[in-house]
This record gives C-alpha cells, sequence and structure tokens, in this order.
C-alpha cells in the first residue's frame, strides 16, 4: 500500500481550482447523477412567481436557471459559487436560455457580501456541506432574507447509504492510505449527522427546521453507462480519486477493474444505478 499522503489544500482552495474544474469538465455526468434528488429538492422549495432567490454552490447554473424560470421575469434569483469556471459557464447557459433575471457572484458564499433582506429562499443542492465554519456561513446567509424567509438545501447523509462513494472509497483504500472522514469536518459528508443540521439551523435562528431523508438509486454518472464507464467516471472526477493519479507508482487499470467489478452489482441494461441517500432539509425564519 501507499503512504501517499492527502492533499491540505483547504475546500475553498479545492473548489476554487482543480476540484471546480473537474466538476465542469464531469458536468453532464454529475447532473445526471443527482438530478431526481434535485428534483425532489425543487418540490420542497416550492419557488414562486415573483420570489427572489439565491443559490448557493450553484455550479454550472442548471439550478439557478430552473429557478430563473419557476419565478418568472418578475423574480431574480443570484447564483453564487466559489468557482470562476463554473460562474463562467453559468453565463454562457444564460445567454443560451435568453434569462434576463439572473445574475452571478463569484466568491466563498460564507463570506461574501449579499444583498440584505432581498430573499424569499436560500436554495442550495450539495453546495453547503464545505465551509470552514458553518454556523458562522449560516448566520451569514441568513442576513440576506426578507422576514418570513425560508432555506431549502440538499446534503449527503452517512457513507454507509451512499454506496456508489462506498465503492470508491473501499478500492481505493486498498492502495493508498485514505485520509479518515471524521465527522463533521467540511466535505461531501460533513452534514451526514440530523442533529448537526438542526444544531446549525438554530444557530443561525432558523424555525420549522424539517430533515427528511431522500432515498433511492441514482446512476453512476450518464444514465447509460456501463460498468467500466462508470468506475471510470468515478475516478476522474472524484477529488478522493486524484489521490491515485498522484502517484506513478500505482496500476491504475488494475484499480479501475476492480471498482468495475464492484459496480457490476449495480448494473443493469438503462446504466449503473447504486443506492443513496440525501437529507432534504427545509426552514424558515420568523416574520
Amino acid at each position: 500500500m501507499s503512504n501517499s499522503k492527502p492533499n491540505p489544500e483547504t475546500q475553498e482552495q479545492h473548489w476554487s481550482g482543480k476540484g471546480g474544474q473537474r466538476w465542469l469538465e464531469n458536468i453532464n455526468d454529475f447532473e445526471d447523477m443527482i438530478q431526481p434528488i434535485g428534483k425532489a429538492l425543487f418540490d420542497c422549495a416550492q419557488a414562486k412567481p415573483g420570489e427572489n432567490f439565491i443559490d448557493i454552490g450553484c455550479g454550472a447554473g442548471a439550478t439557478t436557471l430552473s429557478l430563473a424560470q419557476q419565478v418568472g421575469n418578475i423574480g431574480l434569483v443570484i447564483g453564487v459559487d466559489i468557482s470562476d469556471e463554473l460562474i463562467s459557464e453559468c453565463r454562457k447557459r444564460v445567454i443560451g436560455a435568453q434569462l434576463n433575471n439572473v445574475s452571478f457572484l463569484t466568491g466563498d458564499a460564507a463570506r461574501i457580501a449579499l444583498p440584505k433582506s432581498m430573499s424569499d429562499c436560500l436554495f442550495s443542492r450539495f453546495g453547503v456541506m464545505f465551509f470552514k465554519d458553518a454556523k458562522q456561513a449560516f448566520l451569514h446567509l441568513r442576513s440576506s432574507l426578507k422576514p418570513g424567509g425560508r432555506i431549502a438545501f440538499s446534503c449527503w447523509s452517512a457513507l454507509d447509504h451512499n454506496l456508489w462513494m462506498l465503492s470508491v472509497r473501499e478500492t481505493i483504500s486498498r492502495y493508498i492510505d485514505l485520509p479518515k472522514l471524521e465527522p463533521r469536518a467540511p466535505g461531501p459528508f460533513a452534514f451526514a449527522e440530523k442533529d448537526y443540521i438542526n444544531e446549525i439551523l438554530r444557530y443561525a435562528s432558523f424555525k420549522n427546521i424539517s430533515i427528511n431523508p431522500w432515498s433511492g438509486k441514482i446512476s453512476i454518472g450518464h444514465q447509460e453507462n456501463t460498468p467500466k464507464q462508470a468506475a471510470q467516471f468515478l475516478l476522474r472526477s472524484l477529488s478522493i480519486a486524484q489521490l491515485l493519479n498522484d502517484d506513478p507508482r500505482l496500476n491504475k487499470e488494475i484499480i479501475q477493474n476492480e471498482l468495475m467489478q464492484k459496480l457490476q452489482e449495480f448494473s443493469s441494461s438503462s446504466g449503473v444505478y447504486a443506492p443513496a441517500q440525501a437529507w432534504l432539509v427545509t426552514a424558515s425564519l420568523d416574520g
């Protein structure tokens, strides 16, 4: 087993650098993968014509554009992401969609200046788990909400309920020493504990907190991927897999084949679909 050390970069450095670039390079596969959870989150957010939204961690803008269509021309949506590359793609998509009720901000949503008391809803599809100080970040974000405003976001639950990622970690850990998943540490599974989500939202004075599981199967990359294509997607796109690419001593083909064999369990004639679970979270402020 290799003794490769994990990259010590912060989440901010990661997403504003190579992490954001990899997301953009694999954007279609990622959006296919999380589309059913995003659909459920839209149902929770209940966007209405004329409302204002802020989309936190908006990625390449798919959710931002959908919200803009839902709130209509008398509403407004602001997308926020830390990656210059992703925000550049957002702006291209807005031009293509011919929408005039969308704007974008590049920066860390935990600190970036947002319009005070202008938003009816803070929205985020898997964009809020990376804050260095989650409590202070949500306290900062709530200042952009109108009295009585609300929040709706999705986040991954425990690793054991997300077999797509568990398969990757089990495979990679046979070859390199992976960093331990520290509970509540910034990263994809930072909000795995319901109690922690409650703690954060209460700290930021949110009320009517609802945390419900979305459980189902998600496509691993493109919806028609073979196990080999799914393995290739995971190993080229996930941050944890980059530890393999940084070690020239490892036989990448052997590792890919091992992961492919694990993914065979989830394969069907329509693609590779693995069990997943996320939290759908909503809360509101007093009017």
